[in-house]
């Protein structure tokens, strides 16, 4: 009932924002609140993209997303934001273990668990400009293992950029 999106649409934190709009009737596909800027806690005056939510078993809800906004590790960086019990989302952090000084972006978190995560990254062994990566972990509390490259014929020469893993992990979108 909730589609997370990026706009550059004016009222926003500056460059692009995530914002969230909420569908008013659960049967119906084409009835939409008006779409909310996540607020300035989230979004910042740089780009943030590529929205990717998990709640998990405990009811927690965690946004993770790509920003090149100033103090990231490289000039994109993976953050994490929670929702907190007032329905605003948390000041956004980076995500421990996942970034490199090269540009590290647009994750997505696997749904169902959300012990696994994807995304793409130009660090160095990359077999192009950009690599697909993962990483995984054994509990939601448990931090991040070291991303692993998904090496060929995943990877190429070529570009390879948001992977998204079907619900029941087996096919990879990209």
């Amino acid at each position: 009932r909730y589609l997370y999106f990026v706009s550059n649409r004016p009222g926003g934190c500056g460059g692009n924002d995530i914002y969230v709009a909420r569908r008013l009737d659960k049967d119906s596909f084409i009835h939409w609140g008006e779409p909310q800027n996540l607020g300035c806690q989230v979004n910042s005056a740089a780009s943030d993209i590529t929205p990717s939510l998990f709640e998990d078993a405990d009811g927690t809800v965690y946004l993770y997303f790509s920003s090149n906004r100033p103090g990231g590790v490289g000039m994109q960086a993976i953050y994490v934001s929670i929702l907190g019990p007032d329905g605003a989302f948390g000041p956004a952090a980076l995500v421990p273990g996942l970034n490199t000084a090269s540009n590290d972006l647009r994750p997505n978190i696997r749904v169902r668990d959300g012990l696994e995560i994807f995304f793409e990254s130009n660090r160095s062994g990359t077999l192009g400009s950009t690599d697909l990566y993962v990483s995984t972990r054994e509990s939601t509390a448990s931090p991040w293992t070291t991303p692993e490259n998904l090496g060929a014929p995943v990877n190429s020469a070529f570009v390879e950029g948001r992977a998204s893993l079907s619900f029941d992990g087996t096919e990879l979108y990209f």
